[in-house]
C-alpha cells in the first residue's frame, strides 16, 4: 500500500510543479513599466496630432536652415541628380525653405 502511495506521489509531483509554474506571471515588472512608457510616448503623438500640433506644423529649426540655404553648394559639388541632394531638395520644400 505505502509503495503505490509514493508510486502515485511520484507520477503526480512533476505534474503539479509544472502547472504551479503556469501561474507564474507572463511579463516581469521591468517589462511592464516598459510597456505603460512607450504607451503613453504613443498617446502623447497622438495628442499632438489631434490638436495639429505635429512636427509638420512647426517652424524650421536654425540646422534646417543652414542645410537648406547650403544646397545649392551640395548640388554643385554632388550632382543634381546625388540621391542625397534629391533627398534635401524634398526635405527643404518640406519645410518650406
Amino acid at each position: 500500500m505505502f509503495r503505490t502511495v509514493i508510486i502515485a506521489l511520484a507520477l503526480v509531483a512533476p505534474v503539479g510543479v509544472a502547472t504551479a509554474q503556469d501561474i507564474a506571471p507572463v511579463i516581469s515588472p521591468g517589462q511592464a513599466a516598459e510597456g505603460i512608457f512607450h504607451r503613453s510616448v504613443a498617446e502623447g503623438q497622438a495628442r499632438r496630432i489631434r490638436e495639429g500640433r505635429s512636427s509638420a506644423n512647426a517652424a524650421p529649426t536654425a540646422g534646417q536652415r543652414r542645410a537648406c540655404a547650403s544646397l545649392p553648394r551640395f548640388r554643385a559639388e554632388l550632382g543634381a541628380n546625388e540621391p542625397r541632394v534629391r533627398k534635401l531638395e524634398g526635405l527643404c520644400a518640406g519645410a518650406g525653405l
